[in-house]
Parts: C-alpha cells; sequence; structure tokens
C-alpha cells in the first residue's frame, strides 16, 4: 500500500524567493515533494497568466498591512496560484497548507516592513534577532534536514500573533471571489463529448438551472449546472458556499440525459468557461461558472435540450447512432462550427422542413466541398501510390531472392567441382607414389635370388 507524504510549510520557499521568481516570469510550481526518492519542489512551470496574476498580486502587498484579514487571504491565493494548476493547487488548499504558508509570508512580511508600518511588529522585541540577507538555498536542490524559511528562528514568537481561522471566513458582502480561466485536457472538444457514450447509471431526467451572486462580488458570472433532485435543494447546497442565497436566473424542466445536456452547454461556451478559484466550505474548486449573459447560456442549453429529446441521438447501450455520427464527422469535414442549434435545424430537415440553413453559405459550402473532394482525390492518389510503391517493392524484393537462389546454386555447383579436382588430385598423387608392377618383381626376384646364395649347399 502506498502512503502519500505531505510537506511541512517550512519546505515551501520563502515569499521573497517566490516574488523574485514571479518577476522574472520563471515560476514553477512550488509544491514541495518529500519523497525520498525526490525531495526537491514539483518544477512544472506555471501559466504566463497565473503568474502574471501572482505577481500584480504579490508587488501589490508592499503598500498593505500584512495584519489585516484580506492580506492573509491573497497570500494564501497567491501559494495556491503558485501551484501547477492539475496536480497541487487544489491539494495546498485541500490539505490546508495554502493557510500556513500565508501565515508564514505574513510574518516574514512583518519582518521586511517598517516597524511604524506594522502595529504587530512594535509588539514585538526583536533585539538579538537578524534579518539580514539570508543566504537563500537553491530553487529545486534544497537538503532534506533543512528548512527553506530564512525566518524559522523567529516564527514561533509570530504564531502566537497569527490570525485566527476566522480570517479565512470573512462575511459574504466582503468576501473576495477569484475566478480563473477552465482548461481542458488536450483533445477534448465539443465533437469529442458529442461522440462519447452516455453513461447508464447516470440519471435519465433531471433539471438544468442558472444562478449567479451578488453582483459586485461575482462580476456577471453565472454557473451553469444540472441536478437530479429539486432545484431548491441545490441552491440550499450552493448557498452552503458563504456568498449567500443564490440567485436562479433560469430553468429547465424534465430534461432528458440532463449530465450530457450540461456537458455539451459547458464546452459550447468553453471561450466563456472560468473556475471559482477555491471554495472552503466544501473544500474544492467549483469549475461551472460562465462570463456570459445568462439569455445566451439558456438558448444553448434549452437547444441542446430539444435536440435529445426529439432527435434521440443516442441508442440503448449510450452510442451515437450512425445518422448523427456521420453528421457530425460531416460537419468536421466541412469545417462548420458544431453548436447545438445546427444540430437542431438538421433535425428539423430530417423531420422533414423545408426551411433553409441560412447561416451555411452555398457557395462557400460549394467551396469547402471543392475543397474536400481535392483532399480525397489527392488522398486517393497517395494511396494508389504506396501500392504502386509497395508492388515496386515486392517485385524487387522476389527478383532479389530470385538472384539469391541463382546464386546459391552456383555457389553449390562450383563447390562440387571443387570437391572433384580436389578428389582427381588425391587420386593422382597416390597414382605417382605406388610403384610399378615391373619394379616391384624385379625387386621381388632379386631378394630370392639373394636368398638362394645364402642358403648352403
Amino acid at each position: 500500500m502506498t502512503v502519500t507524504v505531505s510537506p511541512t510549510v517550512d519546505e515551501f520557499p520563502t515569499f521573497a524567493q517566490t516574488l523574485s521568481w514571479l518577476r522574472t516570469g520563471s515560476l514553477k510550481c512550488i509544491w514541495y515533494l518529500p519523497d525520498p526518492k525526490k525531495r526537491r519542489l514539483c518544477s512544472i512551470p506555471i501559466d504566463p497568466g497565473d503568474n502574471q496574476w501572482a505577481k500584480q498580486s504579490a508587488e501589490s502587498l508592499s503598500n498593505a498591512s500584512p495584519q489585516t484579514k484580506e492580506t492573509l487571504q491573497l497570500l494564501a491565493d497567491i501559494a495556491a496560484q503558485s501551484c501547477c494548476y492539475r496536480c497541487h493547487r487544489n491539494k495546498i488548499r485541500r490539505s490546508g497548507l495554502a493557510k500556513k504558508l500565508a501565515t508564514r509570508w505574513r510574518n516574514e512580511l512583518q519582518l521586511t516592513l517598517p516597524l511604524g508600518n506594522c502595529l504587530v511588529a512594535q509588539c514585538i522585541n526583536l533585539s538579538g534577532v537578524s534579518i539580514s540577507n539570508p543566504t537563500t538555498p537553491e530553487y529545486a536542490s534544497k537538503p532534506s534536514n533543512q528548512s527553506i524559511n530564512p525566518f524559522a528562528d523567529v516564527q514561533i514568537k509570530f504564531a502566537r500573533l497569527a490570525l485566527s481561522d476566522s480570517a479565512f471566513a470573512p462575511s459574504p458582502t466582503d468576501k473576495q471571489v477569484i475566478f480563473e480561466r477552465h482548461r481542458v485536457f488536450e483533445g477534448e472538444t465539443l465533437m469529442s463529448k458529442l461522440m462519447e457514450p452516455i453513461e447508464s447509471e447516470k440519471s435519465s431526467i433531471g433539471s438544468l438551472y442558472f444562478y449567479t451572486h451578488t453582483k459586485n462580488t461575482f462580476c456577471g458570472m453565472i454557473k451553469i449546472g444540472y441536478t437530479a433532485s429539486t432545484i431548491e435543494s441545490r441552491m440550499d447546497f450552493w448557498a452552503e458556499c458563504g456568498h449567500g442565497y443564490p440567485e436562479l436566473l433560469d430553468s429547465l424542466y424534465h430534461v432528458r440525459h440532463p449530465k450530457r445536456v450540461e456537458l455539451l452547454t459547458h464546452f459550447e461556451l468553453l471561450e466563456h468557461w472560468y473556475r471559482q478559484g477555491w471554495c472552503e466550505r466544501h473544500v474544492q474548486s467549483h469549475a461551472e461558472w460562465f462570463k456570459i449573459d445568462v439569455e445566451t447560456a439558456s438558448s444553448v442549453a434549452r437547444h441542446w435540450a430539444q435536440w435529445i429529446e426529439r432527435a434521440e441521438p443516442y441508442d440503448r447501450r449510450g452510442y451515437l447512432k450512425p445518422f448523427w455520427r456521420d453528421t457530425v464527422e460531416f460537419l468536421n469535414d466541412y469545417k462548420l462550427s458544431l453548436s447545438a442549434e445546427l444540430m437542431m435545424q438538421i433535425q428539423e430537415i430530417k423531420e422533414g422542413s423545408t426551411k433553409v440553413l441560412d447561416f451555411i453559405d452555398h457557395s462557400t459550402l460549394c467551396t469547402r466541398r471543392e475543397q474536400v473532394v481535392k483532399q480525397q482525390v489527392v488522398k486517393q492518389q497517395v494511396v494508389k501510390q504506396q501500392v504502386v510503391n509497395q508492388q515496386v517493392v515486392k517485385q524487387q524484393v522476389v527478383k532479389q531472392q530470385v538472384v539469391n537462389q541463382q546464386v546459391v546454386k552456383q555457389q553449390v555447383v562450383n563447390q562440387q567441382v571443387v570437391n572433384q579436382q580436389v578428389v582427381k588430385q588425391q587420386v593422382v598423387k597416390q597414382q605417382n607414389l605406388r610403384p610399378s608392377r615391373a619394379i616391384v618383381l624385379k625387386i621381388q626376384n632379386g631378394q630370392t635370388c639373394t636368398r638362394r646364395r645364402n642358403q648352403p649347399h
């Protein structure tokens, strides 16, 4: 079983370090990885927009008093924005380390501010404490047994004067709400979501709602969501966020596949999609906020709801039916913008309507058709050429194999000839070494005569 080890607040960089990286535009995720195999900062690059916001917010603290609850909240937001969006931004908030790091950074700011500008600093005896420029460790190579915080020696003194947790929960009238652009994963588009199968376990009937909070804190942002229960119970749930009771702007009832309608609406309004920074009550960020007027958002959702109701585009297994799959691919080939209104008008034509799609120009469509046909012809020519090339390659391979076989046969014949010549040479050598029959007879006769002479008479 794998145990996840969380870092301590002292393992995060100082506020001065973070601000210097923000000013150079080289900020990387400040979340510390305490794993024994890593022991370093996360170092995933921070989005330039997040870097710019955090830098401006950090620089604005030079004229603010660190003892206010607004400063403490802003420091916590800067700490969160200094972590990577995908992995550690929500984690630093959920773990409570954003609050702790904000308190630590506030204490560092109190040490660097003039005593006349900080009432808390006047009550603290700083005798014997040196705040000269400390040696700053390297960004990504801090030893695990050392603290990044150069003011760790006096941090305990300031801990007694730390603000309570209530500083992070101001009243609904003055609570600052931070939004950031919502980012989808690579490859996630309206087309890809439309093609995805519908989850069978999701409720098939539900409601969609559009609400906001006070205009001075939410700046016209509206939230688009769905529920399988009552909208009133959902509004009660969102009221727990601490911004007052939600103002319901519009709603849709008896919607088929409400989760899919909500998802398609979100992706059609992708350019207006934002994420709420953090919700202390629900310990997460809410990512269904849109900076758009409610009339436009409601119209998009209604068209998607009507299309799913009338077209029944998904089969019993939850897959998009062939007609609509081909239609979506056709629109993609001709680079026509996919939208709920377009899909609804296609459904009306399918039902027998003779209404012309006034936002599809005939000449433009013909021009795009010519381009598509040309692309198809080019693709066919490329395919044909590839087939021809493959055939040529196969023929060359066959020819090479025939040549190789002939070479092998010739080598076998040559070897047989060589072997025959060797055998002949060996026979000749043996014949040259063997004495003739006449010589053998002479030698034998000579030996016989010698024996007769030597015999006694």
